[in-house]
């Protein structure tokens, strides 16, 4: 019998733990926007700068080379292309999806599981941009 009062004891301070886990509010800092964020600078930043670096020093006939580029290589050279050209226009898209995804941040949960996905997809975006220009690289130097 005593033992059976301390395991119900036991599960009973459990159970006030989890409570007030649950209790508790959440976060007021939306990290998920933050990540968005970071996420569409850094993929500006490889378009503007790390694909035309990376491409002028190691294709064989450097960004006139990229110029001719088709399927993924040249969309990615087309994009970065439009990004450096028109700069106010890209800054004002990329401040825009930026603020939308702090103001869904704050929303019900569906807005708030949005923005992760659209945070986690620009990171894949990212990955695949770096992927593309170093098999780029690789395929047109062998």
């Amino acid at each position: 019998m005593n033992q059976e009062q301390e395991t119900l004891r036991k599960l009973d301070r459990l159970l006030n733990q989890l409570e007030g886990k649950a209790r508790r509010p959440r976060s007021r800092f939306p990290m998920a926007a933050i990540y968005l964020t970071l996420a569409l600078i850094l993929g500006y930043q490889l378009l503007v700068r790390f694909v035309p670096m990376v491409w002028s020093t190691l294709l064989p006939e450097g960004l006139a080379q990229a110029e001719n580029l088709r399927g993924w290589p040249g969309l990615i050279y087309r994009l970065g292309w439009i990004c450096h050209t028109r700069f106010e226009q890209v800054l004002m898209a990329l401040g825009g999806i930026s603020v939308a995804g702090f103001v869904l941040s704050f929303g019900p949960w569906p807005a708030r599981v949005f923005v992760w996905l659209a945070a986690v997809g620009c990171v894949l975006i990212d990955a695949g941009i770096v992927f593309v220009a170093i098999m780029t690289c690789v395929q047109l130097a062998l």
